[in-house]
């Protein structure tokens, strides 16, 4: 639902302002939430770790969230609001004042409200995550829009700007009052519980938040800017809007496979490795299960959804683009599948050498590249993330002899081939 709202949304903001408006909103909102991932430093990473430790009690609670979260992570957050400040003051023009004084702002609103996301995630409270998430983003699209419809008042930065702040701050403020609530229903203790040592808890957050943020630097939080930065605005726009459909898709896949992923093999962590590798191959079958049909879909149908795209005033480039987004989003689907099996065989450190490798390849023929060209650009990213995975099969398979298991059934094969002809013949009676 929340995926939907916001293709649509987009859909609409697309055909409302100029390209290079969206493209400016576009790519504020990208460099706000990449910001808040890097101002997180490793907290929400470092959970699966502290969280048992955590909720032992409630003096636990206290004790361990003020040392290794509120005293050491709200200043580095502070600071990096005043370095966001500070570079959109200096770099953004002048009349776009609302940007600098408020981007800081969601910022730091952003960044607790990740951290605690994934904390009530793990508290069970998933459920009302996502409902409060979703009745908030609903309650952000009328702020933006009711003005522009009712009072013809148009959808510019700065409004748009002022309502996320509600939304970020709101949102922030309800999932305090859960923690708060989740707290006080935590058994009483007096002796201090016993927890890992600081080094242990130091070195879990840099590594798993180092594998993190490489992996943000290929999602489009990061690439929406660099690419309005070496294409212009109006590519930034169409990069972004086609970000918005693929992340439909990989959200679904996320939370078919990688979040019950993450429980299954943290709950294994302590089994054997002939038991984690049976976990592996099962999750990785479910995995191409849910990828093949859509590949068989667009093979079959890549015409017709070209030509459907320039019937919703969308380019054949921005269609392009979204195939190189739906690549990068497939393999990065399997690339995080293999990553979780390196943090349960406790191997983080190996997987990180493999990231550092990728955002080297990014950043030689990505960032530095002389290309202007938005699509070349995607291109290289696809063979970056292609040789990635190529490289991180054979690392493990080296190591633990675990290997992709690319078996599907023969009806699912069956049924996506005949929901693809079924599309194949619709658009042909509607286009011919």
């Amino acid at each position: 639902m929340y995926e939907l709202i916001k293709t649509v949304h987009n859909f609409f903001l697309l055909n409302i302002l100029t390209h290079s408006d969206y493209g400016l909103i576009a790519s504020v909102i990208s460099i706000i939430y990449f910001a808040s991932k890097v101002a997180d430093i490793g907290a929400a990473s470092s959970l699966s770790l502290m969280f048992m430790h955590l909720t032992q009690s409630r003096l636990a609670f206290k004790k361990l969230f003020k040392k290794y979260y509120l005293y050491p992570h709200i200043p580095l957050m502070l600071i990096i609001a005043l370095c966001i400040a500070w570079t959109n003051h200096y770099h953004i023009q002048a009349s776009h004042f609302w940007v600098w004084a408020l981007v800081p702002i969601i910022m730091l609103g952003e960044s607790i409200r990740y951290f605690l996301r994934i904390f009530l995630h793990a508290a069970f409270k998933s459920r009302h995550v996502v409902f409060i998430e979703v009745l908030l983003y609903v309650g952000f699209v009328a702020m933006v829009w009711i003005p522009y419809l009712l009072y013809q008042r148009p959808i510019d930065l700065a409004g748009f700007l002022i309502a996320h702040v509600i939304d970020t701050w709101v949102c922030t403020t309800i999932f305090i009052g859960y923690t708060y609530f989740f707290y006080t229903k935590l058994p009483a203790q007096t002796n201090p519980p016993p927890h890992p040592s600081t080094t242990r808890i130091w070195y879990t957050k840099i590594i798993n938040y180092s594998v993190r943020i490489s992996r943000d630097f290929f999602a489009s939080n990061f690439l929406t800017p660099l690419f309005a930065y070496k294409c212009g605005l109006e590519a930034a726009g169409a990069f972004y809007f086609a970000s918005v459909i693929v992340n439909a898709l990989h959200s679904t896949i996320k939370m078919s496979i990688h979040y019950p992923a993450n429980g299954l093999l943290w709950n294994l962590h302590t089994s054997s490795h002939t038991t984690k590798k049976e976990a592996f191959s099962l999750l990785f079958h479910k995995l191409t299960t849910l990828i093949i049909p859509i590949i068989i879909f667009i093979a079959i149908n890549h015409s017709w959804l070209l030509r459907l795209g320039n019937y919703g005033h969308m380019t054949s480039t921005t269609m392009l683009i979204i195939a190189a987004l739906i690549s990068i989003a497939i393999l990065d689907s399997l690339l995080l599948l293999y990553e979780q099996f390196y943090i349960a065989e406790q191997a983080t450190h190996s997987f990180l050498l493999l990231k550092v490798l990728e955002c080297i390849l990014l950043y030689s023929f990505v960032i530095k590249s002389t290309q202007t060209t938005l699509l070349s650009l995607l291109i290289y990213a696809v063979m970056i993330k292609l040789l990635s995975f190529g490289i991180t099969i054979l690392n493990a398979f080296s190591r633990w002899r675990i290997k992709p298991t690319i078996l599907i059934q023969r009806r699912w094969l069956i049924g996506a081939s005949i929901i693809s002809g079924i599309f194949y013949y619709i658009m042909y009676l509607f286009f011919r």
